[in-house]
């Protein structure tokens, strides 16, 4: 077994090698087992490489993929470390897909907020509008029951004075309606 670990530092100074593999030893150094490994990958001895592919080796070539995969101005020399190297052209194809499917991702939820937001926009306005058509419908409902009250004591002969303090109206608001302003 096998765990690769993919620097972006200078793990060990001493070695010159950018691909180094460590077995797991215990306190006294002696090897626990040779079945675990870790690779240690050190990207900046591999950048001080020469780009030449034909002198690199297949995991120097996973370096400089892994150094300029995104790298705009290198996408050139990415695509000839993809022609070259079978794995590398495997994992080229994924990491488009991979990034592709992101920006897909990306606009299909700003999309769906979008629609979310308007939805959300429209349902808050319809019942903004609701609100105040209940409002001004209850004053004006209360408004007409006012002047059916007033005109019904008026005509059973009740005084002005007496209607407007019995519906708490202002007097010369029920002369108003009465007609007698």
């Amino acid at each position: 077994m096998f765990q690769i670990s993919v620097l972006n530092f200078i793990f060990d100074a001493d070695e010159e090698n950018c691909v180094n593999y460590y077995c797991l030893r215990n306190e006294g150094g002696r090897v626990i087992s040779r079945t675990l490994n870790v690779i240690f990958m050190e990207l900046p001895k591999i950048a001080m490489l020469d780009d030449e592919i034909d002198s690199l080796t297949p995991a120097e070539m996973w370096g400089k993929f892994f150094l300029y995969a995104s790298d705009e101005e290198k996408q050139n020399y990415v695509i000839e470390l993809v022609k070259a190297n079978r794995g590398i052209a495997m994992a080229f194809t994924v990491l488009k897909n991979v990034s592709q499917d992101e920006l897909n991702w990306y606009h299909d939820t700003r999309y769906w907020m979008h629609v979310s937001d308007e939805l959300s926009m429209k349902e808050a306005a319809r019942r903004e509008g609701l609100a105040e058509g209940h409002a001004s419908g209850l004053v004006e409902g209360e408004r007409k029951k006012a002047v059916e009250a007033v005109q019904s004591f008026y005509k059973n002969g009740v005084s002005l004075e007496i209607i407007a303090k019995s519906l708490n109206m202002p007097l010369d608001e029920v002369r108003k309606i009465i007609g007698k302003s």
